[in-house]
């Protein structure tokens, strides 16, 4: 928090210290900061793929809470953040409709794999198999596909699914030490 506030105080209009600021206010359970930080990285872009990761994330977080939120802070929470997402929401749905809107951007389309699988673990194998299919679109990059490698990594995909990402990526990007065989 020591260096959280003054961050998010005098630069405003960074993107990436909003979304840090929405994840260090998640953590410590600081709802109505966290959505502050929300509503300003999507006023700076609303179409960032992280913005909608972190939407669901904070709709999945409001309505499993261990204990209920005091009335006043619900009603300010749920009046400020329903516009976004409704409280009875099918998350999945939405995410799909995510989904098929962005489905040319690598970046987008990892967003919306992440939310599913957090959403429905069930959907592991066909998560990790659609992260592959990223390398083919014609706008992915290398920071995604480097992205694609971490969520990989996060998911403990099975080696095979890592194996196969990594050789496509090192087709793609010879460079990129990321990408490099161990015996290269």
């Amino acid at each position: 928090m020591k260096f959280l506030t003054p961050l998010l105080e005098f630069s405003p209009k960074n993107i990436a210290a909003q979304q840090v600021g929405f994840e260090v206010f998640l953590r410590r359970k600081k709802y109505m900061l966290a959505l502050r930080c929300l509503y300003a990285a999507r006023s700076i872009d609303p179409n960032h793929f992280t913005n909608h990761e972190q939407a669901i994330r904070f709709r999945r977080t409001l309505r499993s809470l261990a204990e209920p939120l005091p009335p006043k802070i619900s009603e300010a929470l749920e009046a400020e953040f329903s516009p976004l997402i409704s409280p009875n929401a099918d998350l999945l749905e939405l995410n799909s409709d995510y989904l098929s809107k962005n489905s040319e951007s690598a970046a987008h389309v990892q967003a919306s794999l992440c939310v599913r699988q957090g959403i429905d673990p069930t959907t592991a194998d066909e998560n990790q198999k659609d992260v592959m299919r990223t390398l083919a679109l014609p706008s992915v990059s290398l920071e995604d596909a480097i992205r694609g490698l971490d969520l990989l990594n996060d998911w403990e995909a099975q080696s095979r699914y890592r194996e196969d990402y990594i050789a496509a990526a090192h087709e793609r990007w010879p460079e990129a030490t990321v990408f490099m065989n161990k015996h290269d």
